[in-house]
C-alpha cells in the first residue's frame, strides 16, 4: 500500500455538522481527509466512508486503499457499504480492494457479512478465508467447510460446530481441548491426556471437574463452571490444612491465597463460602454477584468502588453512594440503580 500523508493534530472545531459534511465531501483535500480520520469524534471518522473519493486512483490506474483500509478496522460493516468500496469491489477489478475485504472479515461481528464476503471474494485470496476461519462471528457451517484448509484456526474458534471439533480432535486435540465450545463428552475423552487443560475449560462436565479437583484444585476453582459443592469442599479442606499447618502463625501459604482468591472471584461460589472468605479476600468478595447483601453492606466503607458495581448491593446502599465524594462512584451508583429500574 502507498505511504499515507503525515497525520497532524485535529484543529478545534465546535461545529460537528460542518466536520461531518467536510468528511463526506469528495472535494475535501486528501491530506485533510487523513486529519479527519484521526478526529476524536467517532461520527466524523465514520462520515469519511460516505466520501466517494476516499479511494483515489492515480494516473497509472492504481487505487489508493490506505484510508479505507484503516477505517475498516473500526467500521467493518459500514466499510462494506461505503460507495468507494462498492464501486471498486463490485463494478471493476476487485484485486486492489482485497486487503480491505480481508480487514472486513477480520473485524466484523456480523455472521451474514462474513458469509457474503467469503462467498463472493473468498476464492480470490486465501487470507480472506484464513481470517474468516479466525473470526468468532463466522457461521458454524462455514467454519466446518474451512476446517479442511485451516484446521488449527477452526479448532480454536469459539463458534466452531461440535462436528468440526470432533473431527479435528483426531489430529489437533491439544488445540480443541482449549476451545470453550468443545462438547462436554469430547472433553471427557480428552481429560485422560489433557487433565489440567480440561480442568480449566468451562464446558467440562461437572463430574469431570469434581474428579479433577483432587489433582488440579487451582485450575478447577478458577473455572466459572466449577460446581458450587466443589468450591465449598476445596475451600473447607484447604482452610483446615492451613489452620493445622500454621496453628501459631498468621502466614497463609501462597497457594492457599491463590485458591481462596479464585473461589471468591468464581461466579458459582456459594453465598455461605463467600461469607466465610470476607475477611481473607474482601475485595474479591465485594465484586462477586453471589455475595449476600448484608456482607456488601459491611464492605462498602472499605471497598466503595467495587461494591457500587455489584448487582446484589442493596438499593439503600447505592442511594447513599449517590452522595459519595468521588464522582465516578456516584455515576456507577446511578447506573446500578438504573439497571434495576430504581431511578
Amino acid at each position: 500500500m502507498s505511504q499515507s500523508p503525515t497525520r497532524s493534530e485535529n484543529p478545534v472545531d465546535p461545529d460537528l455538522d460542518a466536520l461531518l459534511l467536510e468528511a463526506a465531501n469528495p472535494e475535501t483535500p486528501w491530506d485533510r481527509l487523513w486529519i479527519l480520520a484521526e478526529h476524536k469524534d467517532r461520527e466524523v471518522r465514520r462520515a469519511l466512508l460516505q466520501n466517494p473519493a476516499i479511494c483515489p486512483v492515480n494516473d497509472q490506474g492504481n487505487v489508493d486503499i490506505d484510508l479505507l483500509y484503516d477505517l475498516a478496522e473500526e467500521f467493518p460493516d459500514e466499510t462494506a457499504e461505503a460507495p468507494a468500496f462498492v464501486l471498486h469491489a463490485f463494478y471493476g477489478d476487485p484485486t486492489p480492494i482485497l486487503l480491505v475485504i480481508e480487514r472486513i472479515v477480520t473485524y466484523t461481528k456480523d455472521p451474514e457479512l462474513v458469509r457474503s464476503m467469503l462467498s463472493i471474494f473468498g476464492q480470490l485470496k486465501d487470507t480472506i478465508r484464513r481470517q474468516s476461519a479466525k473470526n468468532n462471528a463466522t457461521p458454524p457451517q462455514i467454519l466446518f467447510e474451512l476446517s479442511e484448509e485451516w484446521p488449527l484456526l477452526v479448532a480454536r474458534n469459539k463458534n466452531a460446530p461440535s462436528e468440526a471439533l470432533r473431527k479435528l480432535s483426531k489430529n489437533y486435540s491439544k488445540h480443541v481441548v482449549l476451545n470453550p465450545s468443545a462438547p462436554p463428552d469430547l472433553l471427557r475423552e480428552l481429560a485422560e491426556n489433557y487433565p489440567e487443560v480440561v480442568a480449566s475449560n468451562p464446558s467440562a462436565p461437572p463430574d469431570v471437574l469434581r474428579e479433577l479437583s483432587k489433582i488440579y484444585p487451582l485450575s478447577v476453582v478458577s473455572n466459572p463452571s466449577a460446581p458450587p459443592d466443589v468450591l465449598r469442599d476445596l475451600t473447607e479442606n484447604y482452610s483446615q490444612e492451613v489452620a493445622q499447618a500454621n496453628a501459631s502463625s498468621d502466614v497463609i501459604s501462597v497457594f492457599y491465597k491463590k485458591l481462596i482468591g479464585a473461589v471468591a472471584n468464581n461466579p458459582n461460589a456459594p453465598p455461605d463460602v463467600l461469607r466465610e472468605l470476607t475477611k481473607k479476600v474482601p475485595g474479591a468478595v465485594a465484586s462477586n454477584p453471589n455475595t449476600p447483601p448484608e456482607i456488601l453492606r459491611e464492605l462498602v466503607e472499605e471497598w466503595p468502588g467495587t461494591v457500587v458495581q455489584n448487582p446484589n448491593t442493596p438499593p439503600d446502599v447505592l442511594r447513599n453512594l449517590l452522595q459519595y465524594h468521588d464522582g465516578w462512584v456516584q455515576t456507577k451508583a446511578k447506573e446500578n440503580l438504573s439497571r434495576r429500574g430504581l431511578l
